[in-house]
């Protein structure tokens, strides 16, 4: 059974709503086919300065097996260590984004 119209609107307004990154998670998880790698990205181009997209790609680059399905906990580890990585290097969480994604697909 898909979503209606307003269990969208009701999932992402509790996403976009809250500060908290777990509800954030959780909320956009409710909705009909969407994981935690579709989530991120929905979340990324809400707020394109606070999250990276969870991708193969990004994962591979940092030596990480990709998976079919990903928990909110090990998001919420990625996104710590984009943050942190993204602080260290001086750039913003797309541009770090961006490149993961690059150096594997040159890889």
């Amino acid at each position: 059974m898909s979503n209606s119209e307003e269990q969208v609107i009701d999932s992402t307004a509790s996403a976009f709503g809250t500060q908290d990154e777990r509800e954030r998670m959780d909320a956009l998880l409710q909705l009909e086919g969407v994981g935690v790698p579709t989530a991120s990205a929905l979340l990324q181009f809400a707020f394109p300065k606070e999250y990276p997209i969870l991708d193969v790609r990004a994962l591979e680059s940092l030596g990480e097996r990709g998976s079919s399905v990903y928990s909110t906990s090990y998001w919420l580890e990625y996104l710590t260590f984009c943050r942190d990585l993204a602080q260290d290097a001086s750039v913003s969480i797309r541009t770090l984004d961006k490149a993961l994604w690059q150096h594997s697909k040159e890889r």
